[in-house]
């Protein structure tokens, strides 16, 4: 682990001149990472892609592989999981195993209990994840690179550090791709004044969802903070 951090560090210091530059660990993996553009830090940068592959591993240590799809998107130690499992106890256990991680503070269980997903579906998704790219890179006063975008089942889930009028631009430009079915914000709203991140979404007890659930006016798919059943849970 010391060795592959030391990899991530170093790759991403040395892209200080690149917008995006592809990461390499090994010969399996190779990701890319937005860096000058991206308003984390270089170091959360780093403890985000941490968390990525190790939920990821713990995740799928606690499910069965032939029946299951997990996909992790971490954002300032927040890990968004979605895909599919086959039971409620899979995706308990899912939430429980993310938590092994010590750089996680938050972890929202997107994971939709139900068939795996087909590869067309999946194609699909990555379809919609490029064309919502695309429209957020066209629309006024989006700072399309700081987002990240996970699709899984037609449902788009935007992460990032924004402005609340940056955060509702973003997702109803979102919103307009075809194909999308919801748009969920799940971004850390960045206080002008104070300068300080507020997450665009409410802690949750006993798995019910304590915050309101906001839909965009005359648009082809809702947008919306998670859903009520959303599992969210803060990391002690």
């Amino acid at each position: 682990m010391r060795f592959f951090k030391t990899v991530l560090l170093s790759t991403l210091a040395a892209s200080t001149f690149t917008a995006c530059v592809p990461l390499a660990v090994g010969t399996a993996a190779v990701v890319t990472a937005v860096v000058v553009s991206d308003r984390r830090t270089t170091g959360m940068q780093l403890t985000d892609k941490t968390i990525d592959i190790a939920v990821s591993n713990e995740a799928k240590k606690v499910v069965n592989s032939d029946t299951s799809r997990i996909n992790v998107a971490a954002f300032n130690q927040r890990a968004l999981i979605t895909g599919e499992v086959a039971s409620a106890e899979e995706k308990a256990r899912v939430t429980e195993a993310a938590k092994l991680s010590k750089d996680v503070k938050y972890i929202v269980n997107e994971l939709v209990v139900g068939p795996k997903s087909s590869l067309k579906s999946r194609t699909n998704d990555s379809w919609i994840t490029s064309k919502v790219r695309t429209e957020l890179t066209l629309a006024e006063n989006v700072p399309s690179r700081p987002i990240a975008i996970t699709t899984s089942q037609g449902v788009v889930y935007l992460m990032g550090e924004v402005s609340a009028d940056e955060a509702n631009k973003a997702a109803n430009a979102a919103s307009r791709v075809k194909g999308v079915k919801r748009v969920v914000k799940v971004f850390d709203i960045i206080d002008p004044v104070n300068k300080t991140i507020a997450p665009t979404y409410n802690r949750i007890q006993n798995n019910s969802y304590s915050g309101p659930t906001t839909v965009a006016p005359a648009q082809p798919a809702p947008v919306s903070k998670p859903a009520s059943g959303v599992q969210t849970f803060p990391v002690n």
